[in-house]
């Protein structure tokens, strides 16, 4: 209806490559539809969705140490949920889920006064 043959930023990157599958088919889509205009799929955005792009696992452990020096437990807990979530997909999500639920405070307030000083 819209006219468009709508692909992934995977699909578009393999199909711009001779020979590929993905080529292939792409050549096929655009001599079956030759009036259709290529275009990458994207997923919309939630304008509110807070991101927490810089917090990895090194960010976690460097700010735990720092919330609480003389915890050795909650470092131990860290590393503990680590290992735990290696035997699930997403085992990052996991590990972070679990560092906003014990810190999200302290972290919110700790992003919040660096975006001030910026």
């Amino acid at each position: 209806m819209e006219k468009k043959i709508v692909m992934t930023k995977d699909f578009a990157r393999k199909a711009a490559i001779l020979g590929t599958e993905e080529y292939a088919r792409y050549m096929q889509l655009k001599a079956q539809y030759p009036t259709f205009t290529p275009t990458r799929y994207s997923i919309d955005q939630k304008a509110d969705r807070v991101s927490y792009e810089k917090l990895s696992y090194k960010s976690m452990a460097i700010l735990i140490a720092e919330w609480r020096p003389n915890d050795k437990a909650a470092l131990e807990e860290l590393e503990s949920i680590k290992r735990e979530a290696k035997a699930y997909a997403g085992s990052y999500g996991i590990v972070k889920h679990w560092f906003l639920s014990n810190y999200k405070e302290q972290y919110m307030s700790r992003m919040s006064a660096s975006t001030n000083d910026d």
